[in-house]
């Protein structure tokens, strides 16, 4: 999918950022992102089969993606807030089968520079909102945010990771906090691996096993599929 700008203020487009999350995220059949911006979580994971959301109270943001015409995914303008406690949305709220990506405009207190970047800031009240209302959600929620003692505190039984970001200030940590135990089977495998040469390593070696399916008789390549799944589901795979 291609990006609605070609640069972003806080985008999780450099190289392992996105990768990291999309290897956090379990299976689903609803995905929403919320403060979607540039959207590269969404853009770069595997559409899920049910609904597929970008929520920004931009216009710009939204008219930018509106513009891209993706017809299975489904753009709203408006604040999350007001999306979160929507009555008509609470079955994709409440639902087990629901994902849903956070990445909202990080505190002042914890940014390098410490200004204002995006046209829509959160203020501290906001903050303390938007982590009242992430924790009463039943759904599976991944949020990010820079190193900060207040989304620390408040998500502290939060199952959470650190990455490495690549900002206007240069490097930065970051991290990424889960309402989910870390995930057996993943929604999309294909950005697996810890980095680029991890992530080549993989590749070569599934399409090692795929061209070596295809010289098999159908049968043959079926029985031996059926044998790994099997494997799997008994707990047999690492």
């Amino acid at each position: 999918m291609n990006k609605p700008f070609s640069n972003y203020p806080g985008g999780k487009e450099a190289p392992g950022v996105y990768q990291t999350i999309i290897n956090q995220i379990p299976p689903h059949v609803n995905y929403i992102e919320g403060f979607v911006g540039n959207g590269s979580v969404l853009r770069h994971k595997k559409p899920a089969q049910g609904l597929n959301l970008g929520i920004d109270i931009s216009r710009n943001v939204i008219g930018g993606w509106l513009d891209l015409n993706y017809p299975d995914f489904e753009f709203q303008l408006g604040s999350w807030f007001q999306f979160v406690t929507s009555q008509s949305f609470k079955k994709h709220l409440n639902h087990k089968e629901t994902f849903m990506f956070l990445d909202p405009p990080y505190r002042f207190s914890s940014r390098k520079s410490g200004s204002k970047i995006y046209e829509h800031e959160l203020t501290d009240s906001d903050h303390d909102y938007f982590l009242e209302l992430v924790k009463q959600l039943d759904c599976k929620i991944a949020i990010t945010h820079y190193p900060d003692s207040v989304y620390e505190r408040e998500l502290s039984d939060w199952r959470c990771i650190e990455f490495t970001s690549q900002t206007r200030q240069g490097k930065a940590t970051e991290l990424l906090f889960m309402n989910y135990d870390s995930p057996v089977a993943l929604h999309d495998y294909s950005h697996l691996g810890a980095d680029y040469r991890e992530r080549e390593k993989i590749r070569k070696k599934i399409n090692r096993w795929l061209a070596s399916l295809d010289r098999m008789p159908k049968k043959e390549s079926l029985a031996i599929i059926s044998a790994i799944n099997e494997r799997i589901v008994k707990g047999g795979s690492k």
